[in-house]
């Protein structure tokens, strides 16, 4: 039985693909790198974490000004936006009726992301939120230190976990974290062969078909 179904943001939760392109693009060229917008989708489609991604965006850049610049931009360009999925918010208050806990696990940093879950009007929806401030910078996904740290407040063990996010990143810090489920969401960056090929164990194209694919699991 699945007790603890944990989840990507950008990407997977709520539509930001032209967003967090458009905020590195446009931080990446502020600092003088020639990249591309094509580029930058294929690195966020890979899942490499936003400390590689932009590193290749803006590779002879000084990495901490890389970071506050996208922040810069990202905010820049607001959240109101901004929107969930269509059939996230009802997934996720239908888990919560069947007392299934909800944990966001995400890279991006704290403050942009209680904006964009505002802004989304998730706040309600959401047990727990572990951001790229609330560990190292070496252990952002896809370490799974970030899930294991929702695993562990809310008391739960990995075979009782699924992760869902929409790049190989997120599939394969679910597989290190040991959960029981993976599953790979079709309509954010990454394609569905990348999904399988990092090994997710599900596919959908919807957050609606999530309950019924949590309740089929066989043991």
């Amino acid at each position: 039985m699945i007790r603890l179904f944990a989840f990507d943001g950008d990407g997977c939760l709520y539509d930001t693909k032209e967003h967090a392109i458009t905020a590195t693009y446009s931080a990446a060229m502020s600092l003088g790198s020639l990249t591309t917008r094509n580029s930058i989708h294929k690195a966020f489609s890979e899942g490499l974490g936003l400390k590689k991604i932009f590193r290749l965006a803006a590779p002879n850049a000084d990495p901490k000004v890389m970071v506050e610049r996208f922040y810069e931009f990202d905010e820049i360009q607001g959240y109101d936006s901004i929107r969930a999925f269509r059939g996230a918010r009802e997934t996720l208050q239908e888990l919560k009726r069947k007392h299934i806990e909800r944990a966001l696990v995400t890279n991006r940093n704290h403050p942009s992301t209680l904006d964009i879950i505002a802004a989304t009007g998730l706040s309600d929806c959401i047990d727990d939120i572990v951001t790229a401030d609330d560990l190292p910078p070496d252990k952002h996904k896809p370490d799974p230190a970030g899930l294991h740290m929702v695993m562990q407040a809310a008391d739960i063990a990995g075979d009782e976990t699924a992760y869902m996010g929409d790049t190989p990143g997120v599939i394969v810090t679910g597989l290190k974290a040991g959960v029981r489920l993976t599953i790979g969401f079709t309509e954010g960056f990454a394609s569905a062969e990348q999904l399988i090929s990092a090994g997710a164990h599900q596919l959908v194209s919807s957050w609606r078909f999530v309950p019924s694919i949590l309740e089929n699991l066989v043991y």
